[in-house]
């Protein structure tokens, strides 16, 4: 099973830095699931709390006010471009890139590795019909 954080409408409550870590708190993800290319092919969609880590970063932009909803996003996984999708598994990523759109608001983070917390138990919202 693949899945992705579809970043238009997902929920982000904090956006924290500590030295060369930045931390984004989604409250809550909306999650695609597919056995082939989430967000494209058939499958699940779902509702989870989580936390993605950032490891020796670099962060540019405005913050904007939290809790705020995501219009839309960009990310660069694995050498791979995504639009609105942030793939994730629970293996740490490699370097990877990650820009968000508040509204009018950009935040562009990168970083040489991503980690994953999952929070709760994931919440069945509907499924995805391409």
């Amino acid at each position: 099973m693949n899945t992705a954080i579809d970043l238009r409408g997902s929920k982000v409550t904090e956006i924290s830095r500590q030295d060369a870590t930045v931390t984004v708190l989604f409250q809550p993800a909306c999650l695609h699931n597919s056995e082939g290319r989430p967000g494209i092919d058939f499958g699940t969609v779902w509702l989870q709390d989580l936390r993605l880590i950032f490891v020796e970063t670099s962060i540019t932009g405005n913050l904007p006010q939290f809790p705020s909803t995501l219009t839309s996003g960009e990310s660069i996984v694995h050498g791979e471009s995504h639009t609105n999708l942030f793939p994730i598994s629970l293996r740490p990523a490699g370097r990877a890139k990650m820009i968000l759109f508040f509204d009018s608001v950009k935040v562009e983070i990168a970083a040489q590795e991503v980690r994953l917390e999952l929070f709760d138990e994931p919440l069945f919202l509907q499924l995805f019909h391409p």
